[in-house]
């Protein structure tokens, strides 16, 4: 092979793997945002923060988990990262393990 050829070859290569990576951050930035909108009161979730709880509460921005008996904390549904119940049911991210984002 001549050189501009391999060299087209090395350079599409590894301009494909920051590429690749990327579209698989963004999938799953996708299907957290999909299991945060379908959160529902009686769900066991776990936060970013590494807080796990019962929903008891939940509106278009926020949800209420209860922690403990009587103590309830709010929380923007961004900060939730994983359904526990959903989870427990078959029904995980891509019924795949739960890999940490990048």
């Amino acid at each position: 092979m001549s050189q501009p050829v391999v060299l087209i070859i090395l350079m599409l290569v590894l301009l494909s793997l920051p590429l690749w990576q990327t579209f698989r951050h963004n999938k799953r930035i996708r299907q957290i945002r999909e299991m945060q909108s379908q959160i529902t009161v009686g769900d066991e979730v776990l936060t970013g923060a590494g807080m796990r709880g019962v929903v008891s509460g939940v509106n278009d921005e926020t949800v209420e988990i209860t922690i403990s008996e009587g103590v309830i904390t709010r929380w923007e549904k961004s900060a939730v990262l994983r359904n526990l119940t959903r989870e427990a049911a078959g029904e995980a991210v891509g019924n795949q393990p739960q890999q940490p984002l990048q």
